[in-house]
């Protein structure tokens, strides 16, 4: 039988839709959601998957799993929050976008029901699906299927939400949705806004640690002129020649001029690295930033730039 009226003999509640059903199979599509399931032999249980177009422009390989670790995800990624890296097992090859993709609102559907009839998430190239058993009779068992792929665009749309919010309050605007960027005006010049990160690329546990802590938004401003420079954040146990607050940085070239100026808006943007080529100025901040890390690196390029004109005293 086909229609758009929900089935009700194997007592799911289903979404109004195109629903086709076999003997032992049912087929649907709600939205551009496709929806497959099969009858097992045992328990009157069904094991149902779910496929969906991946985001544009977001080309990662996700996996989550209550019910542990599959084949070919070998490494166990915490998204930090501690709840949920406790019951889940999740693996991604660009671990720096986890915590952004896998939202709130995803994690609390992922979370929905018990483990009997968890719903397994899979990712990769340009589809997104589910998979899981589910029980005749669980009459929300279909929709918590659709409840995973409707929250992860919730979460899309709320990472691009919470981009757009922090590009106004630094007084910059976005170019378009994705990838995240921006453009922003400070006094005479024009700054880009983009985010950037690594991917890990062996299984070396270092390397994937880095790899998540690798996610920086990114200033490009105008050319300061000069011989090159740069400061760049280090850890503990490695050369460094300043200091700003707790934070150590290495420095190659000459140091900026006004440096003592630039301390509380370096700290206020979070600035892990700043440099000058002859080419451009470059800023790269922690994380996705903040309107007020926007902000305080917006005073950081004006004093550079300031001190670099040609009727600074300070040339």
């Amino acid at each position: 039988m086909a229609g758009t009226a929900p089935q009700t003999d194997l007592g799911w509640d289903l979404p109004v839709g195109e629903w086709t059903r076999g003997p032992r199979t049912l087929r649907g599509q709600v939205g551009d959601v496709a929806i497959a399931g099969e009858s097992r032999w045992w328990g009157r249980q069904w094991l149902l998957s779910t496929g969906a177009p991946q985001a544009a422009g977001l080309d990662l390989v996700l996996f989550v799993s209550r019910r542990g670790m599959a084949h070919g995800y070998w490494r166990d990624v915490p998204v930090g929050e501690a709840g949920f890296d406790r019951d889940h097992f999740v693996f991604t090859d660009q671990p720096a976008l986890l915590p952004l993709v896998l939202g709130a609102a995803s994690r609390a559907a992922l979370s929905a029901g018990s483990i009997d009839d968890a719903v397994e998430l899979h990712a990769a190239g340009d589809r997104v699906g589910t998979r899981g058993l589910i029980r005749v009779g669980d009459a929300g068992a279909v929709q918590r299927h659709l409840d995973v792929q409707h929250a992860l665009r919730a979460d899309r749309q709320a990472l691009v939400g919470r981009w757009h919010a922090a590009l106004a309050a630094g007084s910059a605007r976005p170019l378009g949705d994705w990838p995240l960027s921006g453009i922003m005006t400070t006094r005479g010049a024009s700054v880009s806004l983009d985010v950037r990160w690594r991917r890990p690329g062996s299984r070396d546990a270092l390397e994937w640690q880095e790899a998540a802590a690798s996610l920086r938004t990114v200033l490009t401003g105008p050319a300061l002129g000069g011989a090159p420079w740069r400061l760049t954040e280090v850890g503990l146990g490695l050369p460094w020649q300043h200091q700003l607050g707790p934070r150590r940085f290495a420095a190659t070239g000459p140091l900026p001029p006004r440096w003592p100026l630039l301390a509380p808006a370096l700290a206020g943007a979070d600035v892990v690295a700043l440099g000058s080529d002859g080419s451009a100025l470059t800023l790269e901040l922690r994380g996705l930033a903040s309107g007020r890390q926007l902000d305080d690196a917006r005073r950081v390029i004006e004093l550079l730039t300031e001190a670099a004109a040609p009727t600074s005293p300070y040339r």
